[in-house]
């Protein structure tokens, strides 16, 4: 997978890819942002991607969410994220977001 601007794989980032790492920290800074407006229940992280954001609300956040359904349209994304950011309240769905 190729990153840019809308999907980005923090493991393919190059240490010297300045724009990539620039990108993942804005990416951080959106879930960042996001995770202050959790609360108790299930939560949905529409366009994951790769799932890493995902895996850091749930990791972050495990005793304020019951659980997270994460949907991205593009397969090998989701199947990545399913192998790469394996959580026990992260359900990974291959969906398009216009469904939900």
């Amino acid at each position: 997978m190729k990153n840019s601007l809308e999907r980005i794989d923090p493991d393919a980032i190059a240490t010297a890819e300045n724009a990539g790492y620039e990108t993942l920290q804005l990416h951080l800074q959106r879930y960042q942002y996001a995770a202050r407006f959790l609360r108790k229940g299930y939560c949905a992280d529409i366009a994951c991607g790769t799932g890493y954001g995902s895996f850091l609300l749930a990791s972050q956040f495990e005793k304020e969410i019951d659980g997270l359904a994460a949907i991205d349209i593009d397969p090998d994304s989701i199947e990545r994220a399913k192998n790469r950011y394996k959580h026990p309240l992260i359900e990974f769905i291959c969906a398009d977001a216009v469904s939900f």
